[in-house]
């Protein structure tokens, strides 16, 4: 997303690219934003927790077993 989570510059075009970082090394706030912005969608969307796991649990809930016990954290473990 294009000034939220990073910069896009149009390819092949390395004065374009010259000019954004240039500009990303004038501006802290700017980098700081960008960088909270993108931590937050990437854990949003490519976290395993929130990708995976509600596909697996409905995967196992189409499976019908009354029997099978799954036990599956959304917590990240600190092993």
């Amino acid at each position: 997303m294009d000034g939220l989570t990073g910069l896009l510059v149009p390819f092949f075009d390395p004065a374009a690219l010259a000019a954004k970082v240039c500009a990303l090394l004038q501006d802290l706030a700017k980098r700081q934003s960008l960088g909270a912005h993108a931590r937050a969608f990437a854990q949003a969307n490519y976290d395993l927790r929130a990708v995976c796991l509600p596909a697996q649990l409905e995967w196992v809930g189409a499976l019908g077993s009354e029997s099978a016990s799954v036990n599956i954290s959304t917590e990240p473990s600190h092993s």
